[in-house]
This record gives C-alpha cells, structure tokens and sequence, in this order.
C-alpha cells in the first residue's frame, strides 16, 4: 500500500530544502509540546506535601506517581520511533499532547491515589510520544545550522516547564488550591493540541507497516551493535535517575525541612529551570561551533 499522498507543501523537506515563512510555525509547535512533555513530570512535585494531606497519603508514595511516569515513559519510548515510522511523527505528538491534557485533568480529579497512578499513565504516554519524536522532527525538518539550532530550542523550552510553568502553577494555586491549578493547566494544554495540530507539517508514513517484535529489533539492531551508542544511553539511564529522582522529591524537602511557602517552591524550581535553558540555548546557539565532544 502506498503511503498516502499529502500536498507538497506539508510534507517534511529534505535537508537544504528553501523554507518558506509558514514553515516558521514548526519551531514554536515543536517547543510547546516539549514544553508540555516534561509539565507532567515537574508539575506535581511542587505540591506533594497539600497533596498528601488532601490524599491522606505519604509523600514518599506520591513520588511513586513520578517513578510510574519514568518507566512508562521509558517502555512506549521503546516502540515511538517504530509508531512514528508508520503512522506519522505529526501523529504521535498530537497524541501525546492529548494524553498530556488527561494526565492533568486527572491530578486536579483524583479523589484517590489510585486515580492519581491512571494519570501518570497518561503522563508516561506524553512524554514518550512528544519528546522522541519532536526531536526527530527537529533534527530531520531542518538542516545544517538550523537543525542544531532548532534542536537547542526544542530541548531549551523544556525547561520553559519549570521556568514558567511550576511558578504559574504555584500561584494559580495559592489563589485556587492544587485540584484547579492542574485543571487549569488541562484546559491549556487542549490549546497547544490544537496549535500543534495546525503547525506540525505532515511528514509521509507507511500504514501498512507491521509492528511485530522483528521489527522492533530490526529497528535497534544497528544501535545496540554500536558501542558508542551503548554508552550514550547508559549515560542517559543515569541521568534520569539523577536528575528525575532529584526533581521528584525536590519541591517536598522545600516545603517540609525549609518550611518554603508554594510560591517560594515554585521560584526555586524557576531558578533551576533557568540555568537548564541557558545551557540549552547556548549549546545550539552560541558554542554551536564546538565540536560536541569538546563541549560535553
């Protein structure tokens, strides 16, 4: 079967291709679902601590809601290249935008810490679905400069989440409580599905492509062959531990050893954020004439 036929000038060009001034849109769509992909992982740390009185449940068991989210994300980030292949990188961002929106809408609605697992399903599923591939989308979209530029931005605006996002959160919250904080921030990110939806070019898929196991290790095959690779994602494995296990239960420790009002939890969280961006931008801006092994 073929794949199906899309106007030219939706299609994903190849590199060196001349961009015309609507292509601008594909930038700021793949920096808003980054942004969105990680607001459900840093979102609820913040407020674990009202989280658990209202819950009537441990902190420590509230940070289980982050681990669920990881391994989540960590499996389905296993087949979302194979899935964007067939069905679409545009596709599989909406997606995950769209489970990122149920994720949410799930925190602010949890009468129960079960309720509260259903949603980090969703937030899993989010991640996976946006992050892999609009890095991809980044990286092949562009060319040259402008695709390690792009890449920069992309991973910059994650964390706009924690610039941006937990600050507002927190005041929203202060104002409205934790459950309307997440509801509203729901009720956002329908908003950035239907920008998404307007502003991601269509790329070409193959539908009748069949996703068994043999396609799954034919995908990996070259990669786990590589022993470069290899180490790369061990270096990736630890960082997320690292970094994911420090934001999880950062927001608590503020709260109940340094008695930080929400406010002042989310402006710490903004600091952190910061420094996250800078690196990011000046990495795909500025030090973009480094070689990479020389800046890592």
């Amino acid at each position: 079967m073929e794949a199906e036929a899309l106007p030219e000038a939706d299609l994903v060009p190849p590199p060196g291709t001349p961009r015309v001034a609507a292509d601008r849109r594909v930038l700021p769509a793949l920096c808003l679902g980054m942004f969105v992909a990680l607001l459900t992982f840093v979102a609820p740390a913040p407020f674990f601590p009202v989280m658990s009185r209202d819950l009537d449940v441990s902190v420590p068991l509230l940070g289980q809601v982050v681990a669920a989210m990881l391994l989540v994300s960590a499996a389905i980030g296993l087949v979302a290249g194979p899935l964007a292949d067939a069905y679409g990188h545009r596709r599989l961002i909406l997606l995950g935008l769209v489970s990122a929106a149920i994720c949410l809408f799930a925190f602010g609605l949890a009468p129960t810490f079960p309720v509260l697992l259903v949603g980090a399903l969703a937030g899993g599923l989010a991640n996976a679905a946006v992050s892999g591939p609009s890095l991809a989308v980044a990286g092949t979209y562009f060319a040259g400069a402008e695709a390690r530029r792009a890449l920069g931005w992309a991973t910059a605006c994650m964390a706009g989440s924690a610039i941006v996002g937990v600050p507002v959160l927190t005041a929203v919250a202060t104002l409205t409580g934790w459950r309307l904080a997440f509801i509203i921030a729901g009720t956002a990110v329908i908003g950035a599905v239907l920008l998404g939806a307007a502003w991601l070019p269509r790329d070409a898929r193959s539908p009748d492509q069949r996703l068994g196991s043999e396609t799954l290790v034919a995908a990996y095959r070259p990669l786990l062959r590589h022993g470069p690779t290899l180490r790369l994602y061990g270096v990736a494995v630890l960082r997320a531990i690292c970094w994911f296990g420090l934001l999880t239960y950062f927001g608590a420790f503020l709260a109940q050893e340094l008695a930080l009002s929400t406010g002042l939890v989310g402006v710490a969280y903004m600091l952190g954020g910061g420094g996250y961006f800078l690196g990011s931008v000046l990495s795909g801006g500025p030090l973009g004439q480094v070689p990479p092994r020389t800046l890592l």
